[in-house]
């Protein structure tokens, strides 16, 4: 029995080492094609101190417009987002637009009139632009979605309750609280409606203060919002057993067309995953397809980012959480991802830090099957024509905790079978 213990326990050490190994080698395959602009890194922690903008009272005036477009309104609250965008504009077949965005006029670091501001376009004009905020409490990072007549948005509260509002119908700046508002935990929420759809789909992070995992929750409602009969729901695989120990703010995003509903999520800690249920969100019909491994399950921070177990941190190269994704007309899922490095040099400090300077993209569709992504390197516009795609950057990039191409956004065109991918870089 010792004999058969010691050669379990040598071919466990052989396995592990050989799993360590082929992770390395696969991280440093990874690193030669990633392209970096700039070795500047920012630390990151696992409950960040200030999750404010990072210009309080300085905005800059834009130079011109490099692209068309419309102002649609204003806000002094420069955080748009934490990673994902999430949905804030509805477009509707008839050329009528909807918009909405984490408003504020204050110049405090508070943003006391922090809300939700709306605007609509009604094929010829937008509307007057909004100075105040549609709730009468202070919310944040709303999303838009469209239920059978009308639109609703959910936004967050600042104490992990979903603000939840309706209007009369597309355009209508009648806006009304629903009796759900704040029973439903969470914040920064996402939401969907398929076309024609009873069920409404929600996503949100549990930023609890008791609790600091911040794991993704999946609500339901198969009744145009009147109830919710899934709540609280963890979707398969976002757990410590598959190496899931802390989540995060806006790595997420969430589509449903028909009876399916499309998630994908992950933060630059974690594997970037996506779920997808065929029967509307029902509880069991989950399936989980992993896009990305992180090599170190439960990261967190607390232990060096030692990838070969050689006891040195090693450089990571990995997604960064700010994900985009659409369904084609044939029902396959295209999603985009930042890309940036992660570096954990001190243990015991619940921190890291990150290289905003990596340029790229991620990509998969379901074609290409699980632990399949595909990294682009596109040429970026020589802007100054010195040359130089790169040239004058510098050091001071923006600490966001994403990568040098982030912001990513995409649609499709319900008429023809185009998607596209739109994202800025630096």
């Amino acid at each position: 029995m010792k004999k058969l213990s010691a050669l379990s326990a040598a071919l466990l050490l052989v396995a592990t080492a050989f799993s360590q190994n082929a992770t390395a080698d696969q991280n440093a395959a990874l690193r030669q094609k990633t392209i970096s602009v700039s070795n500047v890194t920012y630390p990151m922690h696992i409950a960040p101190a200030d999750m404010s903008p990072v210009q309080q009272n300085t905005f800059f005036a834009k130079s011109g417009a490099r692209a068309g477009g419309d102002e649609v309104g204003y806000t002094s609250y420069d955080l748009p987002t934490n990673g994902s965008a999430p949905q804030r504009l509805l477009v509707y077949d008839d050329g009528t637009l909807s918009s909405v965005w984490t408003g504020s006029t204050s110049l405090t670091a508070t943003r006391p009139d922090r809300g939700t501001f709306y605007n609509a376009y009604d094929g010829g004009t937008w509307g007057p632009e909004p100075d105040t905020r549609i709730e009468s409490y202070r919310t944040g990072f709303p999303a838009i979605i469209k239920v059978g007549d009308h639109e609703m948005y959910f936004a967050h509260d600042g104490n992990n309750k979903i603000a939840i509002f309706t209007n009369d119908g597309p355009g209508s700046t009648n806006w009304t609280e629903d009796a759900n508002s704040l029973t439903l935990d969470g914040t920064w929420p996402r939401g969907a409606c398929a076309d024609g759809s009873n069920y409404v789909h929600m996503i949100a992070a549990d930023n609890d203060a008791t609790n600091t995992n911040d794991y993704m929750l999946y609500y339901r409602s198969s009744d145009g919002g009147a109830s919710w009969d899934i709540q609280r729901l963890r979707l398969p695989g976002i757990d410590t057993l598959s190496g899931y120990n802390v989540m995060g703010a806006d790595c997420y995003n969430i589509l449903a067309y028909g009876d399916n509903v499309y998630i994908v999520a992950g933060n630059s800690i974690n594997d970037l995953a996506v779920w997808k249920s065929t029967s509307n969100g029902d509880i069991g019909s989950w399936v989980r397809t992993r896009l990305f491994e992180f090599p170190i399950p439960n990261f967190d921070g607390d232990n060096i980012s030692d990838v070969d177990g050689d006891g040195i941190a090693d450089t990571i190269v990995t997604h960064d959480g700010t994900l985009a994704f659409v369904v084609d007309n044939g029902g396959m899922m295209h999603v985009w991802a930042g890309v940036t490095y992660v570096l954990d040099v001190t243990a015991d400090d619940a921190g890291w830090t990150y290289f905003p300077g990596v340029a790229g993209l991620w990509y998969w569709n379901e074609s290409f099957g699980a632990d399949s992504l595909q990294y682009l390197d596109f040429p970026l516009i020589d802007w100054d024509e010195s040359g130089d795609p790169f040239d004058g950057i510098g050091a001071d990039l923006p600490n966001y905790g994403t990568g040098f191409t982030d912001g990513i956004s995409n649609g499709r065109s319900g008429k023809w079978e185009y998607i596209c991918c739109v994202y800025p870089s630096g």
